[in-house]
């Protein structure tokens, strides 16, 4: 596809021709220049010593786990070595040139290799570079042709919001007086989606929680705990298809914009490994400091610098127009909207949907006194708004803010809320009117939840319900047993992946996924499902003088003290809080630091302020309750899934 603003020029179809060793920096710029161009070439370049002949050399001795039979790996040149510095998209301890290149030419996104004798290492790397001498390599150059998408799969639009717990109109929330959510776009998408009442994040803060459901891997695998890491620094994490890249390996051009990833949590919203290549990521502004020294605010409606939003659905629907536009199908569009996080932004109209004088406190407003205080923390964020609240001010577990500060934070979150909403509603519409929504599969989810002042919260970063506990809904039209239903069952968002993958039509993965392919639920979503689900939180830098530990986002992994895991099943939250060694990254689960026990029984979602006020771990008669609660935390995921 273009790369211009408008987007209308026909995709790009370039071709490789007249390559030899004497015209090499030409060669390479137009080899970089058409590295998404369609038939499969693989082309090396001579530096240097070297005959300068072609060499085929067939993978019949080879002992990489890609031999295939009757595979030639063309042009093989020795003595040629690739910049180091480049990206790797996979290491393979092989010394194959052969199976090296067949390696790369069964990887979408590689588009050239080296081995290295001296490393005993075969590299695949995303970018190309113009070579250099080097006795101990052998180097090539790929073009792929494009996987053929599997026969009648379907269109995926993937949309995330941010820091938005359930409070929608779908999810049946009332606010005081009997007022409702104004969120009629979500509330339509629901009406023709299954809807997941039950829903859970694995980690209740941004970059931890996209770099898991983006993986398709929990965050003990992942080991992003914080804001300084990322799943492809994790062990193997290189060689992992992310959500989108599944679908770009298996034919899907991939475009998206906004907060998926977060921003950095990988390098470059992952370019080039999971989107097409031509086709620019559209970051995002995450609106800090939108509000000045407060945490909410009414912004302008033709201000651009902080619409952002308004862009994002912009560029979202201008990707969807393209690819009507150019026939180009199956694709994999994402958006990542970044309201309501705050600062809590939105034009007037949205604020005038919510009477203030019919916004009600939450009801109980602090931390519950029979909670362990690993279970707190301080928001981190709102608290250093001086404008709301004045200098040297902290958030307290037993002190809350003052009323007429937390009815101006939830009035700015509802009208952040019913803003996204409008925004959600252009794309939705714009895939309407173009004529895609019947072959497109709508997956919509939240990053994790949110408490507005529920535990003398108003952030994230806790194991309790308000902040692991999503929205999530999966629109697939040719299900229409789903359609406007509400499953009881319990959804992880890592669930996500290979849900909609399985739901457009894709193979399961053959990859050590997390999550487990919720699709059976679209044709009844009454039947038994998952027996648990999981989330977890860290905790850092404990103050003897208070006893209440740090958050842990902007620390080093090395610095964790405590990991939580929270065990959600049908009618009960167990948290239990666990020695964690920042050397190893490891969890030991035989030293307990403290537990929770929280009864849901009649929970239906509705009420944010209702459950995880009253501690049960220390009550005799739920001892047993306890023991089959801290077994499941031991047992982990797997044994929680269908069947076991």
């Amino acid at each position: 596809e273009p790369t211009n603003p408008t987007l209308t020029q026909n995709p790009t179809t370039g071709k490789r021709d007249g390559l030899n060793s004497t015209c090499r920096s030409h060669v390479m710029a137009q080899v970089m220049a058409a590295a998404h161009a369609l038939a499969f070439v693989c082309v090396t370049l001579v530096c240097g010593a070297g005959s300068g002949q072609a060499q085929s050399v067939p993978l019949a001795n080879s002992q990489h786990d890609v031999k295939q039979d009757n595979f030639e790996c063309p042009n093989i040149m020795e003595k040629t070595c690739l910049a180091t510095s480049l990206p790797i998209l996979k290491e393979l301890r092989n010394t194959d040139a052969g199976a090296c290149c067949l390696a790369c030419s069964q990887l979408p996104a590689c588009m050239s290799w080296t081995v290295n004798a001296k490393q005993k290492m075969c590299h695949l790397r995303a970018t190309a570079n113009e070579p250099n001498p080097g006795n101990e390599c052998t180097s090539g150059i790929m073009n792929h042709t494009k996987p053929k998408p599997p026969k009648g799969a379907k269109n995926v639009l993937l949309i995330v919001v941010d820091d938005l717990r359930p409070q929608l109109g779908c999810y049946n929330v009332t606010l005081a007086g009997g007022m409702k959510m104004h969120t009629p776009n979500l509330d339509k998408l629901a009406s023709r989606s299954l809807l997941f009442r039950h829903a859970f994040t694995q980690y209740a803060v941004c970059a931890p929680s996209r770099n898991s459901f983006m993986s398709g891997r929990r965050p003990d695998t992942t080991l992003a705990y914080n804001f300084k890491t990322s799943f492809r620094e994790a062990p193997g994490g290189k060689n992992w298809s992310s959500f989108p890249e599944y679908f770009k390996t298996h034919g899907y051009n991939t475009t998206g914009c906004g907060k998926t990833f977060h921003s950095g949590l990988p390098p470059n919203f992952d370019e080039p490994y999971s989107w097409t290549q031509g086709v620019p990521y559209v970051g995002y502004n995450q609106g800090l400091g939108f509000c000045g020294d407060h945490c909410a605010c009414v912004i302008d409606e033709d201000d651009p610098r902080k619409a952002t939003d308004d862009g994002l659905a912009a560029r979202a629907i201008e990707l969807l127009s393209s690819h009507k536009a150019h026939n180009i199908t199956p694709f994999f569009v994402a958006v990542g909207f970044i309201r309501p996080h705050v600062d809590w932004s939105a034009p007037q109209r949205f604020w005038d949907l919510y009477p203030k004088d019919q916004i009600q406190t939450a009801h109980h407003k602090t931390a519950p006194p029979t909670s362990p205080k690993v279970a707190w923390v301080d928001g981190g964020y709102v608290d250093k708004k001086t404008g709301d609240l004045g200098k040297n001010y902290h958030l307290n577990a037993s002190i809350p803010v003052p009323d007429p500060v937390a009815i101006q934070w939830r009035h700015g979150y509802y009208a952040a809320v019913s803003y996204v909403d409008s925004n959600i509603g252009k794309v939705l519409q714009a895939l309407d009117d173009l004529g895609l929504t019947n072959d497109t599969v709508v997956a919509f989810m939240a990053d994790h939840g949110y408490q507005l002042g529920e535990h003398a919260m108003w952030e994230k970063y806790t194991n309790w319900e308000d902040s692991t506990r999503i929205p999530a809904m999966l629109s697939v039209p040719w299900k229409p047993a789903s359609h406007g239903k509400v499953t009881e069952a319990l959804f992880e968002a890592v669930d996500m992946y290979p849900t909609v993958a399985s739901a457009a039509g894709l193979p399961p993965s053959n990859e050590s996924l997390e999550g487990f392919d919720a699709t059976p639920l679209l044709d009844n979503p009454w039947r038994p499902w998952k027996k648990a689900v999981f989330s977890q939180y860290a905790r850092c830098s404990l103050d003897p003088s208070t006893g209440y530990y740090s958050r842990c986002s902007g620390e080093a992994a090395d610095k964790i003290q405590v990991m939580g895991y929270a065990a959600r099943t049908n009618d009960f939250r167990y948290v239990e809080w666990f020695a964690f060694n920042g050397t190893t990254l490891k969890t030991d689960f035989n030293s307990t630091v403290a537990v929770e026990l929280y009864d849901h029984t009649g929970d239906t979602g509705e009420d944010f302020d209702r459950f995880d006020q009253l501690n049960l771990a220390s009550d005799p008669k739920y001892k047993a309750i306890v023991d089959a609660h801290a077994k499941i935390v031991r047992e982990g995921w797997k044994k929680q899934l269908p069947g076991q």
